[in-house]
């Protein structure tokens, strides 16, 4: 394996899976999708590369990585249980995805994840929706309303918090996790 980001976010969503068992923290799916997208976000502005392969999106509850989506969305609002696994080509089984071998990636990972396991997932969103970050900037539309589903690029990830660092949340944060059970945004799809 190519031990040099960018990484399947699927292996870097497992990598902090096994750091939550290690740990002792349970982590959601909607808890998962933020802190890779942080991972993702704090390796883009440290070294200028992408941590993670493909693109997340503006959804309504904050940046989300499709191809996650699709591996975890069987676990619902309850805590992950299992690992993402890819897809043998020629015989069309699961099949394991690599670790992670590279002892300095694993290490920047765990110590990023370890930073945002405690916090709790509405919290994480409240985070995520922080003004002038890559998704207040995607979803704001004239008259108070919110779009969803936009790509939110590395560029626009850059140029957000380049100098600025994260600013104050613009969500409420109190919200019980039951409540923010991510979906798909359909095209145009309002908030």
């Amino acid at each position: 394996m190519n031990e040099r980001p960018p990484l399947d976010p699927r292996i870097v969503a497992n990598e902090i899976i096994d750091i939550a068992r290690d740990f002792e923290f349970e982590v959601t799916h909607l808890s998962l999708q933020k802190i890779v997208y942080f991972l993702h976000e704090a390796y883009l502005l440290e070294t200028g590369q992408p941590l993670c392969m493909g693109f997340f999106e503006a959804w309504k509850h904050g940046p989300v990585h499709p191809q996650l989506w699709s591996s975890f969305k069987a676990s619902g609002r309850g805590p992950i249980r299992h690992h993402a696994y890819g897809l043998d080509i020629k015989t069309g089984a699961a099949k394991n995805l690599p670790k992670i071998s590279s002892a300095e990636l694993r290490r920047y990972i765990t110590a990023a994840a370890l930073k945002w396991l405690p916090i709790p997932a509405p919290s994480l969103v409240g985070l995520s929706h922080a003004r002038n970050s890559p998704w207040d900037h995607l979803t704001k539309r004239s008259g108070g309303q919110r779009e969803y589903g936009e790509r939110i690029t590395n560029e626009l990830i850059v140029s957000c918090r380049t100098g600025t660092g994260r600013v104050l949340p613009i969500r409420d944060t109190s919200l019980d996790e039951d409540d923010l059970y991510e979906q798909p945004p359909s095209r145009n799809r309002t908030g």
